[in-house]
């Protein structure tokens, strides 16, 4: 009768515990074990009558009259249902996290600026300069943090919403839709706008360089202007892209179609993504090479972009 209470469990696996499936089971339960009981009487084995039994089971639907039961009416493990409240706090929720994450990331990367402009200044002896620019350097990154850890607990209350298929009504659907299509007129001009700046902000860098190799103060105060740029650009890329995968996520389009790819690349991109901060953080204090350390961020999102695609291709290929 084990193996009879197991293939009950397993057919009801993918309905969540609810006093309509219990009964379900009871009953299910007990046609079982009336085939089987009948079965034994006519000298069948164990084996033969439990095997029997659950071959003449058939589906779920095919049992909703006998069970008083209806599959579609059930709430599915892998489903989330939301209401109307529900969407528009995911909403806000996320809104406000993009735009604080988005200026945590932002201060992050302008953090090295004030110890590389004061070394520049030759008003300045270096241990001071250093000792200032440290600090400062220290205080904007433990702002970083103070803006990413409560943000990101905040919002792992949602966490379960990228791996699993999101249900609402068609009415709130039907509004998520027009929202997302009117949202991606402003997603586009925040990447048009984002990226090229990330781009040109290396020129200055470049010309000056090559056409005032000698003047230190001049390379370091274009250092200074590329983390700054760059900073305003990952600012908009960041939030815009943080809102569309809002919306990506209740309309169940593009990567959260697929529930394991997004678990996989969630658990590696914690690992990668301490890393690029160890790495960072050993290498600038190690050597002092700030104007050339922060080239592990935009490097580590260039290849952190091939290992997801990898990743996805991967799964894709598999499945």
């Amino acid at each position: 009768m084990d193996t009879i209470r197991a293939f009950i469990e397993g057919l009801f696996a993918q309905y969540e515990d609810s006093p309509d499936i219990r009964q379900a089971k009871k009953e299910l339960y007990q046609m079982m074990e009336d085939k089987y009981l009948d079965l034994k009487a006519q000298g069948k084995s164990e084996n033969e009558a439990v095997g029997e039994v659950i071959a003449g089971i058939g589906t779920l639907e095919e049992l909703e009259e006998d069970l008083n039961f209806r599959a579609k009416d059930q709430v599915l493990k892998n489903n989330i249902n939301l209401t109307d409240h529900q969407v528009e706090e995911f909403l806000e929720d996320r809104k406000d996290f993009a735009r604080k994450i988005s200026f945590g990331v932002a201060v992050a990367i302008m953090s090295a600026v004030p110890l590389i402009f004061l070394q520049g200044m030759r008003f300045i002896s270096e241990d001071l300069s250093s000792a200032i620019g440290v600090g400062l350097l220290i205080i904007m990154i433990a702002f970083a943090v103070s803006i990413f850890i409560p943000q990101g607990m905040k919002i792992s209350k949602y966490s379960e919403f990228e791996f699993k298929d999101i249900e609402m009504t068609t009415q709130k659907k039907l509004q998520v839709e027009k929202e997302e299509e009117r949202y991606q007129d402003i997603y586009r001009r925040k990447l048009s706008i984002g990226i090229p700046l990330c781009v040109v902000a290396v020129l200055p860098v470049i010309f000056i360089s090559i056409l005032f190799e000698e003047q230190e103060t001049l390379l370091l105060t274009a250092v200074c202007f590329l983390l700054i740029v760059i900073a305003i650009g990952v600012k908009m890329i960041v939030e815009g892209s943080i809102l569309n995968d809002s919306y990506s996520i209740l309309l169940q389009k593009g990567d959260y179609r697929n529930k394991k790819i997004n678990t996989l690349l969630d658990s590696i991109g914690g690992v990668y993504w301490t890393l690029a901060a160890v790495i960072y953080l050993l290498w600038s204090f190690l050597t002092w090479d700030w104007h050339i350390t922060w080239m592990v961020w935009p490097i580590a999102g260039v290849m952190y972009g091939l290992i997801s695609a990898i990743v996805s291709l991967m799964m894709d290929n598999r499945n």
